[in-house]
């Protein structure tokens, strides 16, 4: 009987489903628990993957945020998220898309980027504030009074005055100042 010795053999199978696309430095983020980690500043040489979602976290303080996207071709959609999975804030227009928006609680919040028919190139660029405009103030409450709006230095924006109440210990030593807050209008505050 003639016996053959069979040498072990390897075998690679690749499978793709239509074009192959590079995947982006900022890869892998195809998921909300994926989500890369960035920061403000502007990242180009971005891909989102035909019928796939690019997802990214940042870490932001009260204040003013701007997202823009630039796609280089086809149309593109973001939408941004709170660190409860709650949609916010979008954008779903064609060419370069813009979300301008206040954060008033900090914490971590999400953008999704996503197209759904071909790869597509993008770029993003995000501003923030970096300390936050949020400052607790030791006042009393609001007083019986009303919100003023005025210009007193004359810069072209409306500083706004909120009426604040005393506080007093039991001996009737005052230990929070009253009087009158003002804040400057630096076009984060939203009324």
């Amino acid at each position: 009987m003639n016996t053959t010795k069979l040498s072990p053999i390897s075998l690679a199978l690749i499978f793709f489903s239509g074009a192959a696309c590079a995947s982006d430095y900022l890869e892998p983020n195809d998921s909300f628990s994926g989500a890369f980690p960035i920061s403000p500043g502007s990242y180009s040489g971005l891909t989102v993957e035909a019928n796939n979602r690019d997802w990214y976290k940042i870490d932001l303080n009260p204040g003013a945020f701007k997202i823009t996207m630039t796609p280089t071709q086809y149309d593109v959609n973001m939408v941004l998220y709170n660190s409860a999975r709650q949609v916010i804030a979008s954008n779903f227009s064609s060419g370069q898309e813009v979300i301008n928006y206040s954060i008033s609680a900090p914490g971590t919040y999400y953008i999704e980027v996503y197209q759904a028919a071909q790869d597509v190139g993008y770029s993003i660029d995000i501003q923030a504030t970096s300390s936050g405009w949020a400052k607790t103030l030791d006042f009393g409450p609001v007083a019986n009074g009303s919100i003023g709006l005025y210009d007193i230095d004359n810069d072209g924006k409306d500083e706004i005055f909120i009426p604040a109440s005393k506080k007093y210990d039991g001996n009737g030593n005052e230990i929070r100042p009253g009087g009158l807050i003002c804040l400057e209008d630096l076009s984060l505050i939203h009324i």
